[in-house]
């Protein structure tokens, strides 16, 4: 309904950094997809710009870790030895908690300013049975 894109392009202009933040995080997400999507809604570019900085660093760190790995296993040919995985498994457990916790932050967000803007409103709960 035209409402409801209403509402929704309003959300995104009131919470512009929150939902670049969220729709970086998504792993299928393609970039030109979302730049055009963005431009089209009222969000500052100072919260686009701040968002998509933020929101892609835990896709850059992965890609620096699993890049780093496989320099050194075909550097050396096994791995870096148990160093390596250390230092590969740490870097990526630190990425899902930054994506998880980003994820769950501006979910938070999102649920907030939606129980402000209208006492009552909320966004649903994924896990709630219909």
């Amino acid at each position: 309904s035209g409402k409801g894109v209403a509402d929704f392009m309003e959300m995104v202009g009131r919470n512009g950094l929150i939902a670049t933040l969220m729709v970086r995080q998504a792993p299928i997400a393609p970039f030109v997809l979302i730049n055009l999507a963005a431009g089209v809604t009222p969000m500052r570019f100072a919260d686009y710009a701040l968002g998509t900085g933020l929101g892609i660093l835990p896709k850059l760190a992965v890609t620096a870790f699993l890049t780093a790995f496989a320099g050194s296993a075909l550097a050396r040919g096994a791995g870096g030895g148990m160093a390596g995985l250390i230092v590969f498994g740490g870097g990526l457990a630190l990425s899902a908690l930054v994506w998880l916790a980003s994820g769950a932050a501006a979910r938070a967000w999102l649920r907030h300013d939606a129980a402000t803007k209208a006492p009552g409103a909320s966004l649903p709960d994924p896990e709630e049975k219909a």
